[in-house]
């Protein structure tokens, strides 16, 4: 990778970076296939300064898993348990929501309400933030409690996109 910055209209300082890239034969890259996604509960697109509470998240160390808690109104939180402490982290503003297949017009107040819960490993919340952190837009699946994606673009041409998908860790109840 090589790019030139320019810093002023006298100086150009030029970067360079060697990232080791193994390419696949033909026939390993077919072999490759993205999962599908059944029972899509909630699609959300996160706003550019959602890294703000991502800061924050890494800062709890001791935890191993965190549960991403949202629902079809827009709210999402983060709950951490560390210490005998149950920490809650929330996005306070309504985030924006994309309708499933079934839309939400005729759905009962309460099935709004209803927070979909992912626990996942910490670990891997952690890469999603660093993601997060390098993308023009992000957008968060959650599929009950069984896995969540996050599908990020990279620019705002929308030509390189990262999907990254998280196993859920079964049995959780608030």
């Amino acid at each position: 990778l090589f790019y030139t910055e320019q810093i002023s209209l006298n100086s150009d300082i030029s970067h360079s970076f060697n990232i080791p890239v193994r390419l696949l034969k033909m026939e390993n890259d077919q072999r490759i296939v993205e999962p599908g996604l059944s029972d899509v509960d909630i699609i959300m697109k996160f706003p550019p300064q959602i890294g703000n509470i991502f800061k924050r998240i890494e800062r709890y160390k001791t935890s191993d898993t965190i549960v991403v808690s949202a629902n079809k109104l827009g709210f999402l939180k983060f709950i951490i348990e560390e210490d005998q402490r149950k920490i809650t982290i929330g996005w306070k503003e309504k985030l924006q929501i994309q309708e499933t297949d079934e839309g939400f017009d005729n759905l009962p107040e309460e099935e709004l309400l209803r927070p979909v819960n992912l626990r996942i490993k910490l670990k891997y919340w952690n890469l999603v933030a660093k993601v997060t952190e390098i993308s023009s837009e992000v957008v968060l699946i959650l599929c009950g409690n069984e896995v969540g994606v996050t599908h990020s673009y990279l620019d705002t041409d929308e030509n390189y996109e990262i999907v990254y998908y998280i196993n859920g860790i079964h049995n959780y109840e608030l």
